[in-house]
C-alpha cells in the first residue's frame, strides 16, 4: 500500500536564507552566455537550472579535475602519501615530450625529486599537465592504466557523459564530458577530499625558483567567495570554468563550457553563482523534531519519525511564503517489528499543488512485536477503525 496519511501541514522555517547581490532577484532564468552551462546545489545535487547540461562537449584542461580527484582520495586513503617523493621521468619533462610544448606547466626537469604535496599544488594551482603526468605515473604505473581508473571512477560517480583518453585534456580524439558531469565530479571531490578541494583556492605557488599565478580569475575579481575551480581552453578556441561558491555554509557549483572568451567564462560563471544565490535558499530540518506515527502490534504503540540526517531542500525564494509540507506514509497501518532507521513514508514538500521535492522519513527507533495481548487488542481496535473509516466513507458517497 501507499495511501497517504496528511499529518500535519505546515509552513517550513527556512534556517538559511541567502541573498548576496539581489542583481538577479525573482529572475526567473539566468541568461548566460555559453554553449552549455549547469547550476548546482552542493547541499542536495540537485540542478537549480541548467542549459544543454548533458551536450558532450572536449573537456580540454578540465580532464585534470578527475586526475586531481583521484590523487586526493588515494592520499585521504593512504594509499599515497604527501611526502612521497616522485622521481621525475621523461614523459613529465616538456623538452623531452613534444605534446606538452606551449601548455600549462610546472617546469619540472628529469630526473629531479618532487614530493607529492608540491606536485598537487602544480596540478591544482597551475594546471601543470607534467604534474598530472608524473603523478598518474606515481600511482597506476602508466598513463594508459591511470586513465582506466578516471574513465571506472567517472562510471562510478555517475559521469553518464563522459570519457578521458589522457590525464591532461590535451588534444585528442573522444574525449568528452558534459556539464552536469564536471558539476557531479566537483560534488563528488568536496564530499570526499574537502582538504584537497582547499588547494584550488590558493593564488600562487612556485616551484624551481618560477612562480605563478591561480589561472582562475574569479578568486580574484568575484565579489563572492569564490574558492575553486579550474578552467580549461579547447582545441577550437572556446572557453571552459568550473567554479564553486559558498555563503553561510550554503555552496553552489557553476559550470559553463564553451563560453567565445576567456572573459566570458568568468562573467558569465560569476553571474549564475550570483542568480543562486539571490534566487535560491536552502531548507535543512531540525531532525530532533520529530512526528509520532500510530505503530500497530509493537511493544509500543507510538513511533517517532524524523528526516535522516543531512536532508536538504533547495527553495526558491520567491516561494517561501507559499511552501507547504504533507507527511505521507507508507501503509494505512504500519506494523511492528520496526527498526532505526527504516524508512515509514516521506514528506512532500509543495508550493500550491505543485511538488516541489521529497524526502524520506524514518524511525527513530526500534519496535519490536508485542505480546499476544497487546496484538488481540491491536486487532480489534484496527477493526473497529476500519469500520468508522467505511462509515465516514458511505456518507461522502
Amino acid at each position: 500500500m501507499n495511501k497517504k496519511i496528511i499529518a500535519s501541514i505546515a509552513t517550513i522555517p527556512l534556517i538559511s536564507l541567502l541573498t548576496v547581490t539581489q542583481l538577479y532577484a525573482n529572475e526567473e532564468k539566468p541568461i548566460i552566455s555559453a554553449g552549455s552551462w549547469v547550476l548546482m546545489s552542493y547541499e542536495t545535487g540537485e540542478v537549480l537550472v541548467e542549459q544543454e547540461g548533458e551536450k558532450q562537449i572536449e573537456p580540454a584542461s578540465l580532464a585534470k579535475l578527475m586526475t586531481s580527484y583521484l590523487i586526493a582520495k588515494s592520499t585521504s586513503l593512504d594509499y599515497i602519501k604527501n611526502e612521497d617523493e616522485v622521481i621525475i621521468d621523461k614523459e613529465a619533462w616538456a623538452y623531452a615530450n613534444p605534446i606538452l610544448n606551449g601548455s600549462p606547466l610546472m617546469f619540472l626537469k628529469a630526473d629531479e625529486r618532487v614530493d607529492i604535496s608540491s606536485l598537487k599544488k602544480g596540478l591544482v594551482i597551475q594546471s601543470a599537465n607534467d604534474a598530472a603526468i608524473a603523478l598518474a605515473k606515481y600511482m597506476a604505473s602508466s598513463q594508459e592504466a591511470f586513465v582506466e581508473q578516471m574513465n571506472k571512477t567517472a562510471k562510478d560517480i555517475g559521469m553518464v557523459n563522459t570519457h578521458f583518453q589522457n590525464v591532461h585534456g590535451l588534444n585528442t580524439d573522444n574525449q568528452y564530458t558534459s556539464a552536469l558531469d564536471m558539476a557531479r565530479l566537483v560534488r563528488q571531490f568536496i564530499k570526499d577530499s574537502p582538504s584537497d578541494y582547499q588547494l584550488y583556492k590558493e593564488s600562487t605557488f612556485s616551484h624551481n625558483g618560477i612562480k605563478q599565478y591561480n589561472r582562475n580569475k574569479l578568486l580574484y575579481q568575484s565579489k563572492l567567495d569564490v574558492d575553486g575551480l579550474m578552467t580549461g581552453t579547447t582545441s577550437y578556441n572556446k572557453y571552459h570554468i568550473v567554479s564553486s561558491a559558498i555563503n553561510n555554509g550554503i555552496r553552489y557549483i557553476a559550470v559553463v563550457l564553451d563560453a567565445d572568451s576567456s572573459a566570458t567564462r568568468f562573467n558569465e560563471a560569476d553571474k549564475l553563482l550570483a542568480w543562486g544565490f539571490d534566487n535560491y535558499a536552502v531548507y535543512k530540518p531540525d531532525i530532533t523534531n520529530t512526528l509520532p506515527v500510530r505503530i500497530w502490534y509493537g511493544n509500543k504503540s507510538e513511533l517517532q519519525v524524523t528526516y535522516p540526517e543531512g536532508t536538504a531542500i533547495d527553495i526558491r525564494t520567491k516561494d517561501i511564503d507559499k511552501i507547504k509540507i504533507n507527511p505521507v506514509f507508507n501503509d494505512n497501518y504500519i506494523s511492528a517489528p520496526i527498526k532505526k532507521g527504516d524508512v515509514v513514508g516521506y514528506t512532500e514538500f509543495l508550493v500550491g499543488d505543485k511538488q516541489i521535492a521529497t524526502r524520506e522519513l524514518v524511525a527513530t527507533e526500534d519496535i519490536d512485536k508485542g505480546n499476544i495481548f497487546e496484538n488481540i487488542w491491536d486487532f480489534i481496535l484496527q477493526m473497529i477503525d476500519k469500520v468508522i473509516e467505511d462509515i465516514k466513507a458511505m456518507i461522502k458517497s
